[in-house]
């Protein structure tokens, strides 16, 4: 039986078949997820053409693709501003890290940490702090940041360890 990850309900019905995954949509609260347990994320995620695919399994380029995100990702900084003064910001899943410019032109000390190691390269390459490693195993000390987003992120992870991703996340918030 599979249960919500997020409302851990325990009512889903199908909702997709991609690349040998199945979805699953919760019809509580619609939440729509896959069972990832049993796959080794590092492994998985770890391959040389997700920021520029052509096969349809990735990004066609990253960074394009990500461009007319930079108003949004300004407006959300604007909000969190509202609630945090704190300007040591982390981003979970960073990838190539775009969202790292938009972040340091909006006044953070920004940081990303990504587990595809080719996407860290290109990242680093453009003069972006990443950090190739899981969070699970990052070697952040505790109150490291005031701010840790995570676009696109929590989906993807396998929901039996969800509670580990999200002590870590609260361990390193100041």
């Amino acid at each position: 039986m599979n249960f919500c990850p997020i409302c851990s309900g325990n009512k889903q019905e199908n909702y997709l078949l991609k690349d040998g995954f199945v979805f699953l949509q919760c019809l509580d609260c619609k939440f729509i997820f896959a069972d990832a347990s049993g796959i080794n994320l590092s492994e998985y995620y770890n391959n040389a053409n997700y920021l520029h695919d052509k096969v349809g399994k990735g990004y066609v380029d990253y960074e394009a693709d990500k461009a007319p995100m930079a108003k949004i990702y300004a407006g959300l900084l604007n909000r969190i501003k509202s609630f945090c003064s704190g300007k040591r910001l982390l981003d979970l899943g960073t990838a190539s890290g775009y969202f790292l410019d938009v972040a340091n032109r909006n006044g953070y000390a920004a940081e990303g940490i990504e587990i595809n190691s080719s996407a860290v390269k290109e990242g680093q390459e453009r003069g972006r702090k990443i950090k190739h490693a899981d969070i699970l195993k990052s070697g952040y000390l505790d109150e490291s940041f005031d701010v840790i987003t995570a676009f696109d992120f929590f989906e993807h992870l396998p929901k039996d360890r969800l509670r580990d991703y999200f002590s870590a996340i609260r361990m390193m918030l100041a």
